[in-house]
């Protein structure tokens, strides 16, 4: 590298080459300030080779712009010093790591008190290597409330209503567009000198006042920036979730078509071959469906056998009996009420329901519905359970 030619790619590689010492520091640094015409060039390599190299060689790399700029500084060549700005605040958010934040903080206060750069940029350079925890986004989503936007939101815009009105009030006692031969012509009178400075102390009043509405729509003003920054968090999460949803309900859209266009495929075929079941109402008719291939044999009731007509000996098929049935004997009085004629049910013989909701079978051939039943004897005719 000379004064006359300056190599680009020979000075990044001596960058990454550069060893974290006093001596290789400053001796890099003098070079720099020989050739302090080519800053504009020195400071694009320099902020190309700290984005590549580890973080030891970023804080090495840091120190080396440190003591360049404080050369330039100290000689009055604000103009040079300017060239690094652009490339440093680039580099700040690749130094925010906690081995290396102190030290590059440190710097940053030896500038501020040097004077190396304006307050305003020092203040920007402060922020960005800032190690503050922030919240997470988790926990931003979580505690984001809409409502306490829109409640910000409006006092923002009274609070921007009350600084219009007073900018209103304070162009009402201008001063720029009066004229001063005529102010100092009033003041030499002692009535209009004090009418003056009562206009000018009104004036200074409602300036003051203007600031203070300003300061205060200013402050609020961040305070909605930075909600509305935790808002867009909070609604671009709800849109990937939404995204996740509607792109599920997509694929499924996609294969309902698909098993649509398959379905009609085979309309044609079930149209040319239509399925029957014999005795099940001829053409169309669905096809019974078919057991599984291993689905088990059917078996019969080993147990259940049903009574013949004339089996006697059943439950519901009481054994013949020599004493006709009757109604069992009036215990409240002397007197034999007859029995009921059995309900009808067709002469089928079959069991039917009583009035209780008993199961009653009437005799097949002792049955007369024409014929009342012969009246029991006087004697005491014993009966059972089964005659009734």
């Amino acid at each position: 590298m000379s004064e006359e030619k300056f190599d680009e790619e020979k000075f990044m590689k001596a960058l990454v080459k550069l060893k974290d010492t006093q001596e290789s520091i400053q001796s890099f640094s003098g070079w720099c300030m020989k050739n302090k015409k080519q800053s504009h060039k020195m400071a694009r390599c320099w902020i190309k080779v700290i984005k590549k190299v580890r973080i030891d060689q970023k804080l090495v790399l840091f120190y080396l712009v440190n003591d360049v700029v404080q050369h330039l500084s100290k000689k009055g060549m604000s103009d040079l010093v300017d060239k690094y700005r652009g490339p440093i605040k680039d580099a700040l958010p690749l130094l925010k790591e906690e081995k290396i934040a102190t030290k590059i903080q440190r710097c940053l206060n030896i500038w501020n008190e040097r004077e190396v750069f304006d307050s305003d940029f020092m203040k920007e350079l402060n922020e960005l290597i800032d190690m503050t925890p922030q919240k997470e986004d988790s926990e931003i989503i979580e505690n984001f409330q809409s409502n306490e936007l829109c409640k910000q939101i409006k006092i923002m815009k009274a609070l921007e209503d009350d600084a219009d009105y007073k900018l209103k009030t304070l162009k009402e006692n201008d001063f720029e567009n009066k004229d001063l031969d005529l102010m100092k012509a009033k003041l030499k009178d002692k009535s209009s000198g004090h009418n003056q400075v009562g206009q000018f102390q009104d004036g200074t009043k409602r300036m003051e006042a203007y600031i203070k509405a300003m300061e205060k729509e200013v402050k609020k003003r961040r305070q909605v920036i930075e909600l509305l920054c935790q808002g867009r968090k909070y609604y671009d999460s709800l849109y990937g979730e939404a995204e996740i949803v509607a792109t599920a309900y997509t694929n499924f859209g996609n294969r309902v078509k698909k098993v649509e266009s398959r379905l009609k495929d085979k309309i044609p075929i079930f149209l040319a071959n239509p399925p029957t079941v014999a005795g099940a109402g001829g053409v169309g008719s669905s096809p019974l469906p078919s057991p599984d291939y291993d689905a088990p044999s059917p078996q019969g009731e080993a147990d259940l056998r049903l009574p013949e007509d004339d089996e006697p000996g059943t439950p519901d098929y009481p054994p013949p009996s020599h004493t006709p049935p009757g109604p069992p004997p009036n215990r409240r009085g002397s007197g034999h009420t007859p029995p009921l004629p059995p309900p009808s049910n067709g002469g089928t013989g079959n069991p039917v329901d009583d009035v209780d909701g008993r199961s009653y079978t009437p005799p097949m051939s002792s049955y007369r519905p024409t014929t009342p039943p012969t009246p029991p004897p006087t004697h005491s005719v014993t009966t059972t359970t089964s005659d009734l």
